[in-house]
C-alpha cells in the first residue's frame, strides 16, 4: 500500500539533512530537560532496561546514559538520525547501541523492556490515526508486565494551542481542511527546516487510545508543572505536556 501524503512528509523531513544537522547541533547541546530528567528519575530504575524511541541522534539516551541507567537502547527510523547518534557515540566513547527501527513494526520480541520513551512529540509525529495505534500496540507489547510508557505531545487544550484549534475546527466540520491530513489536530507545516507532520492531542483522545491498547494508571502533567525549563529547552521546544502509562 502507497505511503500517504502525510507520511512521505514525515519521512522526508527526518531525513533531510538539514533536519539530522538541526538535531545533531542543537538536540546535542540542549541535551536532557529538567523536567525529562525529573520523570525519569521518579519511574525508572537505573537497573531497568529502557527503549528510547524515536532517538533522533540520540539526545535523550545520551543522557541517560549520563544519569547513570545501564540498559539503554536506541532506535529510529530515520537512517541519517541513526548515523548521527552513533557519531555522536563514538566520539563521546559511549557504549550504546542505535539501529534504524519503525515504530509500528519493532524487532524486539514481547516483554523484553521495563520502560520506553519516545519523547519530543515523536509518537505524535507518526501519521494517522491507525499508524499511531499499530505503533502504539508493538510498544505495549514490548513492555513487561508493569512496564512503563513515557511520552510527549502537544495538547489543544494547553492555552498556546486553544485560539489555533478553534478557528481550525470550522474547516473540519464543513470538510474542507487540507486534505492531506486524516485527523482533527493534525498539522502540517512549513518551517524553516522544511515541511512537518504532528498529530495535537488532548487528554481525553490520548487516554482513550492508551486504554485501547490495555495500558492504565495513565497520568499526564504539563512541561511547566514538572519543572522550571532553561531558555535553551524554552527555545528548542514549546510546551508540550508529558504522559505516563502502565501496562
Amino acid at each position: 500500500m502507497a505511503e500517504n501524503p502525510a507520511e512521505r512528509i514525515a519521512r522526508s523531513y527526518f531525513e533531510s539533512e538539514k533536519v539530522v544537522s538541526h538535531y545533531f547541533g542543537e538536540g546535542q547541546r540542549v541535551g536532557l530537560w529538567n523536567s525529562e530528567e525529573f520523570l525519569f528519575k521518579q519511574v525508572f530504575s537505573v537497573s531497568e532496561r529502557l527503549l528510547d524511541l524515536g532517538c533522533g541522534t540520540g539526545r535523550i539516551a545520551f543522557g541517560l546514559e549520563a544519569m547513570g541507567y545501564k540498559q539503554v537502547e536506541a532506535a529510529d527510523f530515520s537512517t541519517g538520525m541513526i548515523e548521527g547518534a552513533k557519531q555522536i557515540a563514538e566520539s563521546l566513547g559511549s557504549k550504546l547501541t542505535f539501529q534504524c527501527a519503525d515504530a509500528r513494526y519493532l524487532p524486539w520480541k514481547s516483554g523484553c523492556f521495563d520502560g520506553v520513551i519516545f519523547g519530543f512529540n515523536g509518537f505524535f509525529m507518526i501519521p494517522g490515526g491507525k499508524e499511531r495505534l499499530r505503533a502504539l500496540t508493538e510498544i505495549y507489547r514490548v513492555l513487561k508486565s508493569g512496564g512503563r510508557f513515557i511520552f510527549t505531545g502537544h495538547d489543544r487544550l494547553l492555552s498556546n494551542q486553544k485560539r489555533h484549534w478553534s478557528k481550525e475546527e470550522p474547516d473540519w466540520t464543513k470538510n474542507v481542511q487540507d486534505k492531506r491530513k486524516t485527523d482533527f489536530g493534525d498539522v502540517i507545516e512549513d518551517t524553516e527546516l522544511g515541511t512537518m507532520f504532528i498529530h495535537c492531542t488532548d487528554q481525553a483522545e490520548t487516554e482513550t487510545l492508551m486504554k485501547s491498547v490495555g495500558f492504565t494508571h495513565i497520568e499526564s502533567w504539563s512541561r511547566r508543572e514538572l519543572s522550571n525549563e532553561t531558555a535553551r529547552v524554552r527555545n528548542f521546544s514549546d510546551e508540550c505536556r508529558f504522559w505516563k502509562a502502565e501496562k
